[in-house]
């Protein structure tokens, strides 16, 4: 397990839907910041049959100590729309 610390820029996060991507049309992974504030990032397809995604942070992503929640929401060219399950982790104070 790595420690993330607030601003923290360059993280590499893994993230796993465990459905298969193929014929996607957009997807997005929304973070909801400890005050409830969300923003909306776009991963990169590192697997696309497992669905593995990468998503590599930069300033603001993790500027409030505590609690975030992450969740992947996908969009095919068919028109529908999968929610991947909710990610918990936490933002750490540095020294």
């Amino acid at each position: 397990m790595v420690l993330v610390y607030q601003n923290a820029i360059g993280i590499n996060l893994a993230i796993y839907t465990l459905f298969d991507l193929t014929g996607y049309s957009t997807l997005s992974y929304v973070i909801t910041k400890p005050s409830g504030t969300k923003i909306t990032v776009v991963p990169s397809v590192t697997n696309l049959t497992t669905g593995e995604l990468a998503y590599i942070t930069v300033a603001g992503d993790f500027d409030e100590v505590g609690q975030y929640k992450g969740q992947v929401i996908v969009t095919y060219s068919d028109g529908d729309v999968i929610k991947g399950e909710i990610d918990d982790f936490t933002i750490y104070t540095p020294l």
